[in-house]
């Protein structure tokens, strides 16, 4: 039941109705729904114009009541969104478009929608679909390029030899290395060959090649690991905590021992392969705007091409008309714009620069989250992600709503204490290289937090029980990769 509409939904017959119960009329029908033997449960939307079925399997399909036409189709996943339009155009959360693939007669294997992110994303499909604004025109769609590769390593150089055809005109080669993108060399026509020498930066373990073609569908990636002589990687430490917001509303009790634990745990990363370039560690009266923009200038300055800047910040993110700010030491609710600090401006900085960046935002509610005024860790990633677009990787300590949750034990954050834990422990070393790359931080992060984040909760009655995701997204950052 919603308001004065009943659906009726056979699974027998796959398909469902809508009955407008002031009239006892059925408004909308349909039959041999996709997927309809794995119903779930349905619901229509609030402007009562779509009603949306949701399967068993994560998928789901929006059809517009008016004529019960799917106008959108969609799967949930590892708590990732991604929805699409019959044509191919789609859009997703961070990593969603790896859940969806594309197949191509003629053609073995599948090809994300990741590969497709370029030519057939649209941000803000959903929204512009439900507002009953037209979908965007149908595109030729032709498959990825094939990129077939080989690095060899003499010293502290490289050689590549890639070829890649495609069925448009290949426009370019993208070289990585953990992540970066350190080399474009251009292409032409639809198989192209390069040969090219490049300098490889002290450290690298994974150098990875993207060919792109003239509607900026890519590849699928070619990675390979290098064992180059033992050199350090330079890794620069940025932790920010703040608890004291001067308001018993806002003011947080985790924030500074978590900034101490994630800055130690990786100073603790210092050996053979890793050597701490700076370590700064700004709480609470320290973590002032002018301050945390300071720091992170004299980095920048300090920093070589290749370098990594861990920053890491716990506490406030909040948002004013579309702006989101970091809630530094002496933010003020009444006057956001000019107290906290404003992530365009640690953007600025950071935009340009050729060293790795890995952002660790541990953005938290407080008494006062109803106000609108809170961003979620999700938002303040979004913004990170628009204003910084290349050599980003970011992990948020929660997604959309979820609460950033402390445990009752230490007083300490979940997420500050698994990804210190994962950092350190060598158990989560799965390729056992000695070296923390990007999916071992992750995938052993977000298992430690959602499993200890429940653990805690064994008391509370299932349906009351809160749960905390962290998640990652990333620009320009291709493949696995070493962090530090």
């Amino acid at each position: 039941m919603f308001g004065d509409l009943a659906i009726l939904h056979s699974q027998e017959a796959l398909g469902y109705a809508v009955v407008d119960l002031r009239t006892g009329k059925v408004i909308a029908k349909q039959f041999d729904l996709p997927r309809g033997d794995l119903f779930d449960n349905v619901m229509i939307t609030e402007d009562g114009r779509h009603l949306v079925t949701v399967q068993e399997d994560g998928s789901f399909f929006v059809n517009r009541l008016s004529d019960s036409e799917t106008v959108l189709s969609g799967l949930y996943a590892d708590d990732e969104v991604v929805v699409w339009t019959e044509n191919g155009h789609f859009d997703a959360t961070s990593e969603g478009a790896y859940f969806v693939a594309y197949t191509f007669p003629g053609h073995l294997g599948e090809y994300t929608a990741q590969q497709f992110e370029g030519f057939l994303k649209v941000p803000g499909l959903a929204q512009q679909v439900l507002a009953g604004l037209p979908a965007p025109d149908p595109v030729r769609i032709t498959p990825p390029p094939v990129l077939q590769a080989s690095v060899t390593v003499s010293g502290t150089k490289a050689r590549l030899d890639a070829q890649a055809q495609a069925s448009v005109p290949i426009k370019t080669l993208s070289l990585f290395q953990d992540g970066l993108r350190t080399h474009v060399l251009q292409g032409d026509g639809q198989d192209h060959h390069w040969q090219d020498d490049f300098e490889l930066f002290p450290g690298t373990r994974w150098v990875t090649l993207v060919a792109t073609d003239e509607n900026d569908v890519a590849s699928v990636p070619f990675s390979v690991e290098i064992n180059m002589p033992e050199a350090q990687r330079q890794l620069h430490i940025l932790s920010i905590g703040v608890n004291d917001y001067g308001d018993p509303a806002l003011d947080l009790t985790a924030a500074v021992p978590d900034a101490r634990l994630v800055a130690s745990a990786l100073a603790g990363r210092a050996g053979s392969t890793v050597g701490i370039a700076s370590e700064t560690v700004l709480l609470d009266g320290e973590a002032t705007p002018d301050r945390i923009l300071s720091e992170l200038s004299s980095i920048i300055a300090r920093a070589r091409p290749g370098d990594t800047l861990a920053l890491y910040f716990a506490g406030h993110g909040l948002d004013l008309d579309g702006g989101y700010y970091l809630g530094a030491s002496g933010t003020s609710l009444d006057d956001i714009a000019g107290t906290a600090l404003p992530f365009s401006s640690v953007s600025a900085l950071l935009e340009g620069t050729d060293i790795r960046i890995a952002l660790f935002i541990d953005a938290c509610h407080s008494g006062r989250a109803g106000e609108g005024l809170f961003s979620t860790n999700d938002q303040v990633v979004g913004g990170a992600l628009d204003q910084i677009p290349s050599g980003l990787v970011v992990f948020a300590a929660a997604k959309g709503r979820e609460f950033s949750l402390e445990d009752p034990e230490t007083e300490q954050g979940f997420f500050a204490q698994a990804l210190a834990e994962v950092i350190q422990d060598d158990a989560f070393d799965r390729n056992e290289n000695g070296l923390t790359e990007l999916s071992e931080l992750f995938e052993g992060t977000k298992r430690l937090v959602s499993s200890r984040v429940q653990d805690a909760q064994e008391d509370v009655p299932p349906i009351d029980r809160l749960s905390q995701t962290p998640w990652m997204a990333r620009n320009l950052m291709v493949g696995d990769f070493v962090l530090f």
